[in-house]
């Protein structure tokens, strides 16, 4: 079954394999959970790791630079 997620942004997905896309679909489910807010860039990441495009270091290191950037943003506008 689709998440809202994976049919917002579908392009993205469909560069997966069946077992990547469960496998996205959980983590990103998992994150859902925690409060994370998906977005176009946070999906991609995701996605990105699990092709195996970027590391696991990388991931975290776009993410957490992307949450910076978010935030900053937040508070100026």
């Amino acid at each position: 079954m689709a998440s809202d997620f994976e049919t917002t942004y579908a392009d993205l997905f469909d560069t997966l394999t069946p077992a990547q896309r469960a496998e996205a679909r959980s983590a990103m489910g998992s994150a859902l959970h925690e409060g994370w807010i998906p977005s176009r860039e946070s999906v991609e990441l995701r996605i990105l790791l699990t092709r195996g495009d970027i590391t696991t270091e990388e991931f975290l290191d776009r993410s957490r630079e992307l949450r910076d950037r978010t935030r900053a943003a937040r508070q100026a506008g």
